[in-house]
């Protein structure tokens, strides 16, 4: 929201203002005077009516001072008022992503002093002093109990915004009522849930099901998956965390498993990885920033082995990759511009330093080069229903590189998802950048296995030809633009996570 913002229709709020109405002199953070009369007031921002006619919105935290004018008596109305900024949720983001972003933004709107108190039991506020100006937050909470705990504060308004490792689920959204419009969800960053073990131990791939079958307690021993023989002691976190319920549902759940009652719980994904990585017999799961002195595991998916790599969590072909999401209900001015910060290039390259994937768009091309796509052809030729379509596909990649920007969308259509909204706008700017000079944007579209193959067809090639519409009003054009259906998925079909995965259009450079 601009500072002052012309408004040309005259807005009555039912509210108590002074009467009659005075003229009186306002001071503004940003150093301007304006003078004028207050006409109306909603919660802390007034409508300012000028001399020449002219009304401005202005919320109370920007005006400094109010001097009445001569004769006039004192406007009793509150100033300088900056609500704190209040976060509920992940652990995993709330514990060293969101604080480092709250720090950030605070210094983004000016020098200052700030410091942290209270910094126990995953709770913590952030005290800024010195420097902050107009409707800079004076205070930032951040309460990190789990994602499960950021949607019920959200509903009881104990939260501006929340932090969730795994989407909002339907029973959350409806707790929020009407308060959830359409541009509530945003994705911060990405992820990767790292299954980890001890640095010396000799296995390093694992299937889904072998993973599954270990937490559940029906793999007991390492001799079982050709490692040395041993108990296998399971660590886990606890059950409010967004990492804990993301491996249920990514590992567990599809195969109708529970966690093993003995398994050793932990709220803290720096703790459980520390713990690991000391126990020889250890296995356990965090976010791909905390794997620290443990070492991850691949997992093979439907014969690929995915290495929890970071092009892999960007593209999200990893399987175990997952998104960093914040709800944001109530936007307020203070709200907006955080999220906005959180998603520019400052923002992103905080995200990168704390050790999580950041949104930006690179290239799998090594030293200049296009990277090798051997297992990628593998995946289409072991996965072919029509030879022709993955000929296509072959000759079309050979020599080409992808892009990290991977767009996905709702079951059976063309609309895209709150990642992929604003992965448009990423994907223009960086076509208009150096890295793309002299290079071809390609567009390949892709389906999962529901319907029938000619189907398919369409849609993935419909869905690429929507995400190069979106471009070309950006002035980015496509130099082809093809779909290949159901060939060449990139996880399994058979739960619906995996076949999420597969209704995708990627992007290539040749």
């Amino acid at each position: 929201m601009s500072l002052h913002k012309v408004i040309s229709v005259v807005v009555v709020w039912l509210c108590a203002l002074p009467s009659p109405l005075l003229a009186a002199t306002f001071e503004i953070s940003d150093g301007s005077v304006i003078v004028g009369k207050v006409v109306g007031q909603e919660e802390d921002v007034y409508a300012i009516r000028m001399k020449s006619g002219a009304q401005l919105e202005i919320r109370a935290c920007d005006i400094v001072r109010i001097e009445p004018g001569p004769g006039e008596k004192t406007l009793d109305l509150p100033v300088g008022q900056v609500r704190p900024l209040r976060f509920a949720g992940s652990n995993t983001m709330g514990n060293q992503l969101i604080p480092a972003l709250a720090k950030a933004f605070i210094l983004s709107r000016g020098p200052g002093r700030t410091y942290w108190e209270s910094e126990q039991d995953n709770e913590r506020t952030l005290k800024v002093e010195e420097g902050a100006k107009g409707c800079t937050p004076r205070e930032i909470d951040v309460a990190a109990h789990g994602s499960g705990t950021a949607f019920g504060a959200l509903a009881s308004g104990e939260a501006d915004i929340g932090m969730s490792s795994r989407p909002i689920r339907p029973e959350e959204l409806d707790g929020l009522g009407d308060t959830a419009g359409p541009d509530f969800e945003h994705v911060l960053a990405l992820d990767g849930i790292a299954v980890i073990v001890h640095p010396d131990n000799p296995v390093d791939t694992l299937t889904r099901e072998q993973t599954a079958a270990i937490f559940s307690g029906q793999i007991t021993d390492w001799s079982q998956l050709g490692g040395r023989p041993g108990p296998i002691a399971v660590y886990t976190r606890d059950d409010r965390s967004g990492t804990y319920d993301t491996f249920e549902a990514l590992v567990l759940r599809p195969q109708r498993l529970a966690l093993v009652a003995d398994a050793r719980r932990f709220e803290s994904n720096r703790a459980l990885s520390d713990a690991v990585a000391s126990d020889r017999n250890g296995i356990g799961f965090a976010g791909l920033a905390y794997v620290r002195k443990a070492k991850a595991l691949s997992i093979d998916e439907c014969g690929l082995v995915y290495a929890p790599r970071p092009f892999a969590v960007k593209t999200e072909d990893y399987p175990l990759a997952r998104r960093l999401f914040l709800y944001t209900p109530r936007p307020s001015g203070e709200v907006e511009a955080f999220v906005d910060f959180a998603l520019s290039d400052a923002g992103q390259g905080v995200v990168q330093e704390i050790g999580f994937i950041d949104l930006a768009i690179e290239s799998d091309a090594r030293d200049g080069r296009p990277a090798p796509h051997t297992s990628r052809m593998k995946a289409a030729i072991n996965n072919v229903r029509n030879i022709q379509v993955v000929k296509d596909l072959v000759a079309l990649i050979e020599g080409a590189s992808r892009l990290s920007v991977t767009f996905r969308f709702r079951a059976g259509s063309t609309r895209l998802d709150s990642r992929a909204a604003r992965d448009i706008e990423r994907l223009a700017a960086f076509m208009k950048g150096p890295e793309a000079e002299g290079r071809q944007l390609m567009l390949l579209g892709f389906s999962d296995v529901v319907g029938t193959y000619p189907t398919n067809l369409a849609l993935s090639k419909a869905r690429a030809q929507a995400v190069a519409t979106l471009l070309a009003q950006r002035g980015v054009q496509a130099s082809l633009v093809k779909g290949f259906g159901e060939e060449a998925p990139v996880a399994c079909n058979r739960g619906p996570a995996g076949r999420e995965k597969n209704r995708r259009v990627e992007a290539w450079l040749k």
